[in-house]
């Protein structure tokens, strides 16, 4: 973790980086990050239906005393509707902006909550994806993406949420903006039948 901030003694305290969503999965991460030091949370307001999770994500960076940015970005293509929740190179381009403020504010790890269930949909969420972005990332130095979960199943991440004691309930895994969960969409149905588990 290399975001330096100063101490009273003058020592540097570094600091990971975490992409932040405010679903169960980003926030279980952030739990167990916080065992050891502070990483700094960054959301992304992209005109996403589920927008609701960004208030999510600030009462839980609140929760554990972090710092939290929301990031803005205006052109993202493909949103999703209430039929189809695929977004294009979404991650990627979360990744990527990410790397940038990484780079830029000497922090040389970036933590991101894709799991094994994410495999077959989002091919941004697979080891290997992880593995040849991290190829890239050698030719900057460093930087790196750092995926504990990479081969958790969503039940393994509730078990760890449940040791960690994350508030579980305050979490938004829905892809709709409804004032409640859906509990239709793909990502409803995975977040009950693991906490069913």
């Amino acid at each position: 973790m290399e975001h330096n901030v100063a101490t009273a003694q003058g020592a540097r305290i570094k600091m990971n980086v975490i992409l932040f969503s405010g679903g169960l999965d980003s926030t279980v991460l952030l739990a167990y990050l916080c065992k050891d030091e502070k990483p700094l949370a960054i959301s992304f307001d992209y005109g996403q239906l589920n927008a609701k999770e960004l208030d999510h994500a600030k009462r839980l960076t609140k929760h554990y005393g972090v710092e939290h940015r929301i990031i803005k970005l205006d052109n993202i293509q493909g949103l999703p509707s209430n039929e189809a929740f695929y977004i294009p190179f979404r991650n990627t381009v979360f990744l990527s902006w990410v790397c940038n403020l990484a780079e830029t504010e000497h922090i040389n790890k970036i933590y991101y909550a894709c799991h094994h269930n994410d495999y077959d949909d989002y091919p941004d969420c697979r080891k290997e994806y992880v593995d040849h972005f991290n190829e890239i990332l050698k030719l900057h130095g460093n930087l790196e993406i750092v995926a504990p979960f990479i081969n958790f199943l969503k039940q393994d991440i509730v078990k760890l949420g449940i040791k960690l004691n994350v508030p579980l309930n305050k979490t938004w895994s829905c892809y709709l903006g409804n004032e409640k969960p859906c509990n239709n969409c793909p990502a409803c149905k995975l977040r009950n039948e693991a906490m069913a588990q």
